[in-house]
């Protein structure tokens, strides 16, 4: 990330019209719980703050259609697409961008914008409380369920509930809120194996070495399609009545980032003015198809 330069408020009049109750993002809340800020119309978001002249965005080493597809320069896939209409709102050109891969892991890691050396990231990261002691978050740009994915032939092949995939041998990645959904909801009476990223934990699925893992929904059905997971089968998707509650997947910044609230404008006022939907329906519409879980 460039030393801080010149002084970006070409957008201010138009994040002007949306609102961001910040104080939200540091509320209480349980680990996992939902969290999905309104937007106000009381509330101006300050953008009176110097950024460097390069803005420099995180994305997974791993990261993948819909969420990437190619170099996330090109503004392919949800998550780059969000990214770059996010950056123009902030007065950015696409020649002032500047990409970085990091590790899920990375992105929550605490530590001043200097040391992480990106402005924001994107990796689906979902708001929960411990995450926010360390780390901002934006407004939401993404609601989504989770989705239980196997091969075919596994013993979670064909099960319509919860109660038929107890016996399953799941996989999960460690510090992700899928493995706690796993934990909490499911309960599996079997041992839960931990990986320590989503590509040995692919792997070890697509080898039967477990049985079935959870993910976003999205991410479910595009390993199940793409071939990623040999002969990958989506089992379903997990209900909110189930206690799998959609999470709300935000941008992550350095903790008192001084881009905080001009983000979360932007991210508001493309919700707002129908542009996260725009982008939802184009990246994502062909994988949301799954039976729910009862």
């Amino acid at each position: 990330m460039g030393s801080l330069g010149s002084v970006r408020r070409s957008r201010r009049a138009q994040l002007a019209l949306t609102a961001v109750l910040l104080a939200a993002l540091t509320g209480c809340s349980e680990p996992g719980e939902e969290i999905y800020l309104e937007p106000k119309t009381d509330i101006v978001p300050s953008y009176d703050t110097a950024v460097a002249a390069t803005l420099t965005i995180a994305t997974g080493k791993d990261q993948h259609e819909p969420w990437v597809e190619g170099d996330p320069g090109s503004c392919e896939g949800f998550e780059a697409a969000v990214a770059c209409a996010v950056a123009e709102r902030l007065g950015y050109k696409r020649s002032e961008l500047a990409w970085t891969t990091i590790s899920f892991d990375a992105g929550l890691d605490p530590g001043t914008a200097q040391e992480k050396g990106w402005d924001f990231a994107l990796q689906r990261y979902s708001i929960t409380a411990q995450r926010r002691a360390v780390v901002d978050f934006s407004t939401p740009y993404y609601s989504t369920a989770k989705g239980v994915l196997t091969y075919m032939g596994s013993p979670a092949d064909g099960a319509t509930s919860i109660e038929q995939l107890k016996q399953v041998r799941f996989g999960v990645q460690q510090g992700t809120t899928s493995a706690q959904v796993v934990r909490e909801v499911i309960q599996p009476d079997t041992t839960i194996t931990v990986f320590d990223n989503s590509e040995a934990l692919t792997e070890a699925l697509s080898n039967q070495e477990i049985e079935a893992l959870v993910v976003d929904l999205p991410q479910a059905v595009y390993l199940a399609n793409s071939g990623a997971v040999l002969g990958g089968v989506v089992v379903g998707q997990l209900s909110p009545s189930s206690g799998a509650k959609r999470e709300n997947l935000a941008i992550v910044l350095p903790k008192d980032s001084p881009l905080t609230s001009a983000v979360s404008a932007a991210v508001t006022d493309m919700s707002r003015d129908g542009t996260l939907d725009e982008l939802a329906n184009a990246w994502l519409a062909d994988y949301l198809d799954a039976p729910v879980l009862g």
